[in-house]
């Protein structure tokens, strides 16, 4: 959000200035009530509020400061004696606070040295706070949390609630468009500065690589140096620094001087990271050229052959432009937050969500950023499987109150150890990893856990060994894009440096082994129960040693060693096994063999797989039937080529997991009512156990920036399975409604979901009573799908009359025609005697009069000698009921994220039609009181006398007319509940 009033701006830092000069407690709660009074309005308050009764592993003052009020809104001060202001202190601290004074709290901490001053707005919503915080250091920038301070006193002007003033103050979301908005503009300007490239498509993917390598590594930079690791010439403020002395000497350079040449050159490939492991700041030379800097290891910093690239250009205003258009504008923070810990910054995060939505053409690639709450969901619910599948003593209560809410209070010592040994030992796998999300949400999920077991009782670990150690044993992730596996690696390395309390940090890990570049689906099958039998624990073991070497080795030549002698045992192994080296292709048998050789698999498979049909143009034929192929090579049957991609996520996840291993999918919910879908479900019957399926009644992807589809939350596992749970969470993702079903029906899930037992119980009396001589004359079939642009009325030659939209009871005229061409010899003999629409807004059933044909609608096509029959007109009146309407509303299809519900002819053909009707005079009568009539809106037309009338027919005849209101209380619930979640209103 851009600052209202420069002044205000201003003022708000003079007065953080002062806060930060103040020498003392008392002092400092003078300045702060100085900022809050003076500069924003708000009302003066003394005293304090008492913090007794925290917890003890809690670090807090016996009281805190009254600061100022307003509304109900109260300002309150803690100074800690802890050297960071630690979540656990500023939740209780909130809670506390909270209790005592009601309404909304705003807190102000600072830490023990009185260096960061945090602004910290909670929310309380479950058993957890939800904490949204600024955070402003010493002699750091603090651009973005000036801004949004400044603006709380015009916000609450203009709202006229300071309720809301702070809400938009402390939205992390409006700080994350205005980024990811500069973000592209300035990589954008920077792809069309950088040359020396080609300008084919290698040479422009090429370039791409180069430009978000080079941001990656200066947005890299920038993160560290706000730990104070990096200086030149004692300023802490790095790259600005460093900046300074390079346009300072520029002049007197003996050639043309280049930033990116004669600073980051060195930077980057001899004091981050040089082939010695050396730390150079004790070089005259190198401290000259780029300050002090730690050696930091790492394959961020490894020169590669776009490096070495002497054509390459890079232009002094495109640094400048990252300086001053990105770092110097935003505030930035090294601490990745959590769904309860929202920093309103620019975190780690944001570089995952740039990556996903402006830096691959993520609509193409089908690439969605998972929101922060959605991953963190997946990841508790897949760990809670993983610990109940584990001899941990513990009730599944107990592993759910843990997982949660870090309840301890049901776990001994001796089950802490247990449970531990459990989170020492998982291996977690992401088969589409993407920017890294999972990667890092599950590594943040077990820190919080394995922090709570040493609370428990359990030897404590320093949050850097504990990351160290998760990421070495814990983590592993997989993607197709280059980009993505670099942004991944990135992440990981920065949440793992900012962890560490010295002077300068640990070199980084060497992750190129743990975080790879391939194709996930097109390896042989790496099933666990196939290998065992071949695969030997040594060769794996040793492969794993070498593996666990390399990562943490920082010497180079013996990093060259390391990776030699893997790729030669790697291939070794391959040629035993006699597999063969396809370009791009992830043999998982080898790259992760000691997964599978001496853990029998993955514990747990977490993924948010690409979104894109196989059908689509994104994927190359020969991507398409190679992933059909090994399909059929894997599971000896076929899918239909239709299948969306994800769907071969689902069988490979299947192979990665061990026997007893979980797997959590985010994935569009087409699948589970499409004919696709129908054929992969029975596949699954004795193959993979699907035991949830979780739906929203909101949508797990915002409407805006993400993907325009209703998705769901999938988690199975390798065991069989003959019922699914099937749950609805409301947008806090807390469980409205749950039931089970039964998966062995010949109905697809999605519509047993829906479904309520009476309406299936309805449904199979309905077939049972069936006459199955009704079968040859009855079909049900989709329109015609001329392009728009050959509709004609003026063309020579025979037309033929097609319906493109008439929404009226009865079609009596055509609304446009086409040629005969257009149509097959086999449809020019059958025009549909009942046409229904495709896309639904409104629901009705036009009876065909004229003996055209439809548009992309859905019919229902009798033999020429049954037209006008009383069986005619008592169809038209059986699928304009409510019964009707509802079955259309239960089987269609909302994956695509509108209110618009697609009916496909494909699914009506469960719905049961042949009978012997004897009421053909009622249903003529009917006809023509309203042949005529548009539908209405659904809440309309239910209420019409006429609609009431055909309810009670059907009704009767079939006799469930004491399920008529339930039927259609049912259909206006889901039409609204649809058009509400397309809406964002659910």
């Amino acid at each position: 959000m851009p600052v209202i009033n420069k002044q205000d701006a201003s003022d708000v830092e003079d007065h953080i200035g002062r806060i930060f000069r103040a020498d003392s407690t008392e002092e400092r709660s003078r300045q702060i009530r100085r900022l809050f009074v003076e500069k924003l309005d708000f009302e003066q308050s003394s005293g304090v509020v008492s913090l007794e009764g925290a917890p003890q592993r809690v670090d807090l003052p016996a009281t805190a400061h009254r600061i100022a009020e307003l509304e109900e809104a109260h300002v309150v001060y803690v100074h800690l004696d802890t050297s960071r202001v630690r979540k656990a202190e500023a939740s209780e601290a909130a809670r506390l606070v909270s209790d005592q004074l009601g309404g909304d709290v705003l807190m102000v901490f600072t830490n023990g040295q009185a260096d960061q001053l945090h602004f910290i707005y909670p929310t309380f919503d479950g058993l957890r706070p939800t904490l949204r915080r600024m955070i402003v250091e010493r002699d750091l920038p603090r651009r973005t949390a000036v801004m949004q301070i400044a603006n709380i006193f015009h916000q609450w002007e203009s709202s006229g609630s300071i309720h809301l003033a702070l809400e938009s103050a402390f939205d992390v979301e409006a700080v994350t468009r205005e980024f990811f908005k500069e973000y592209k503009r300035v990589f954008d300007a920077a792809l069309d500065k950088i040359g020396g490239f080609g300008s084919d498509e290698s040479g422009q993917e090429d370039k791409k690589l180069f430009t978000q390598t080079l941001f990656n590594r200066l947005m890299f930079v920038y993160f560290i140096s706000r730990k104070g690791w990096l200086s030149f010439d004692g300023d802490k403020d790095y790259l600005k620094a460093l900046w300074r002395d390079y346009a300072a000497k520029a002049d007197d350079a003996d050639s043309e001087p280049n930033f990116r040449y004669d600073r980051l050159r060195p930077l980057f490939f001899g004091g981050l990271n040089n082939d010695g492991s050396q730390d150079l700041t004790d070089y005259p030379d190198a401290r000259r050229l780029i300050g002090s800097v730690p050696f930091l290891n790492g394959g961020l910093f490894e020169e590669t052959g776009l490096d070495r690239r002497t054509e390459v250009t890079v232009p002094d205003d495109v640094i400048r432009s990252i300086f001053d258009d990105l770092f110097d504008r935003f505030n930035f923070t090294v601490m990745e937050s959590t769904p309860f810990d929202i920093e309103v910054a620019v975190d780690p995060e944001m570089l995952g969500k740039v990556f996903e939505e402006l830096v691959t053409g993520r609509h193409d690639s089908g690439s969605y950023y998972t929101p922060r709450p959605v991953v963190s969901f997946m990841c508790r619910e897949a760990l809670k499987g993983y610990l109940e599948g584990r001899d941990t003593t513990l009730p599944a209560e107990a592993i759910s109150a843990f997982v949660d809410d870090h309840d301890t209070s049901g776990v001994t010592v001796a089950a802490a150890r247990s449970v531990g040994r459990a989170l020492d030992e998982i291996t977690v796998v992401d088969p589409a990893c993407g920017s890294g999300a999972y990667l890092l949400g599950m590594m943040q999920e077990l820190v919080e856990l394995q922090t709570e077991l040493y609370n428990a009782g359990l030897d404590p670990k320093s949050l850097y060994d504990l990351k160290l150690q998760i990421i070495e044993r814990n983590l592993y992730g997989v993607d197709i894009d280059e980009f993505a596996v670099n942004i991944a690696m990135l992440r990981l390395w920065l949440s793992l440096a900012i962890e560490y309390e010295g002077e300068a940090p640990e070199p980084l890990p060497n992750l190129d082994l743990k975080i790879v570049c391939g194709d996930s689906l097109l390896g042989p099958c790496p099933d666990p129960s196939e290998l065992n039998r071949e695969f030997t624990e040594h060769v794996a073991r040793v492969l794993g040693e070498r593996k666990s070497e390399f990562m943490r080795t920082t010497d180079g030549s013996r990093k060259d060693e390391l990776k030699t002698e893997i790729a030669s045992r790697e291939q070794e192994y391959a040629e035993w096994l006699g597999a063969s080296s396809v370009e791009d292709e992830l043999d998982w048998r080898i790259e992760f063999a000691d997964v599978f050789a001496l853990r029998g698999g993955f514990d747990v498979a977490v993924a948010n797989p690409p979104y894109v049909e196989s059908r689509s143009s994104s994927i190359e034929k020969a991507s398409k039937e190679a992933y059909g192929r090994r399909f059929l090579a894997d599971w000896s049957v076929s899918l239909p080529k239709g299948s969306d991609l994800f769907i071969y996520f689902f069988a490979r996840a299947a192979q990665l997991l061990s026997f007893k291993g979980k797997a959590a999918f985010i994935t569009q919910n087409g699948w589970l009512s499409s004919n696709y879908g129908k054929t992969f479900q029975d596949f699954t019957m004795g193959r993979v156990g699907f035991r949830r399926i979780v739906d929203t009644t909101s949508r797990f992807f915002a409407q805006s920036g993400g993907p325009n589809i209703n998705a769901v939350i999938s988690f199975f596992d390798r065991t069989d399975s003959n019922t699914i749970e099937y749950q609805m969470v409301n947008d806090s993702l807390t469980i409205q409604s749950s039931r089970v079903v039964y998966t062995r029906e010949n109905l697809k899930w999605g519509h047993l979901f829906g479904m309520p037992d009476w309406f299936r119980e309805i449904l199979a009396e309905l077939t049972a009573l069936e006459n199955p001589s009704r079968k040859p004359p009855l079909e049900f079939g989709q329109g015609i799908n001329v392009p728009k642009g050959r509709h004609t009325h003026n063309m020579s030659g025979g037309k033929i009359g097609i319906i493109v939209e008439t929404p009226k009871f009865g079609c009596f005229e055509p609304d446009a025609y086409v040629l005969k061409s257009d149509l097959s010899k086999a449809r020019l003999g059958r025009a549909p005697a009942l046409m229904m629409p495709r896309g639904i807004g409104r629901y009705y059933c036009s009876l065909n009069k004229c003996q055209a044909f439809s548009y992309s609608g859905v019919e229902l096509y009798l033999p020429v000698d049954m037209w006008e029959s009383d069986l005619h007109y008592c169809l038209w009146l059986y699928l304009n009921s409510s019964f009707g309407w509802l079955f259309r509303e239960l089987t269609g299809r909302t994956n695509l994220g509108g209110g618009m519900l697609k009916a496909e002819a494909t699914d009506m053909k469960a719905f049961p039609v042949r009978f012997d009707f004897d009421f053909g005079n009622e249903a003529r009568k009917m006809f023509a009181d309203v042949s005529n009539e548009r539908p209405l809106a659904i809440e309309e037309e239910l209420h019409t006398s006429h609609h009431r009338r055909i309810d009670e027919i059907i009704g009767k005849y079939f006799a469930f007319d004491n399920r008529l209101d339930d039927i259609r209380t049912l259909l206006i619930e889901k039409v609204g509940f649809r058009v509400a979640r397309a809406s964002g209103r659910a």
